[in-house]
């Protein structure tokens, strides 16, 4: 059994990706808005909202992900108020698709997604170095080639 974390420039990178949201959503607030105090109360509000989302939700969703791979299945524990743990078998897997950034390297963008009969399983913010692992290890589990 091997066990997997995402990678720590995937939450550094969405913090990054937040800021900037929050950051052009208050400009073009700032366009849009006629009265000063109700632009005050709207820029209070990102702020607040972005502050909650970067420095409390984010590094709760990151510490709770994890993936491990059997000889016959991979699993995904994920959730921060609800916990959930997805488990699919190797040979129910029909096609493997793989996102990855240009710069994936330093974002930590690199996702992998399994399309199973009904549904699919995604994981997010690998390292490179474990996405190529995770897809050597279905194709050694004995999944069926198309």
């Amino acid at each position: 059994m091997k066990k997997y974390q995402p990678d720590r420039h995937g939450l550094i990178s969405v913090r990054i990706l937040t800021t900037l949201f929050s950051v052009i959503l208050s400009i073009i607030s700032n366009i849009y808005v006629i009265s000063e105090f109700l632009l005050f109360i709207v820029i209070i509000f990102i702020v607040t909202i972005s502050i909650f989302v970067i420095f409390v939700y984010f590094p709760l969703y990151f510490s709770s992900l994890a993936y491990e791979t059997t000889s016959t299945e991979v699993i995904k524990h994920s959730g921060v108020i609800v916990r959930s743990h997805q488990a699919i078998r190797f040979d129910s897997i029909q096609y493997t698709t793989v996102v990855s950034s240009p710069l994936s390297q330093y974002t930590g963008f690199n996702f992998v997604i399994f399309f199973i009969y009904g549904g699919q399983l995604r994981l997010d913010f690998l390292s490179r170095q474990d996405t190529i692992e995770i897809l050597k290890s279905t194709r050694s589990s004995g999944m069926r080639e198309v």
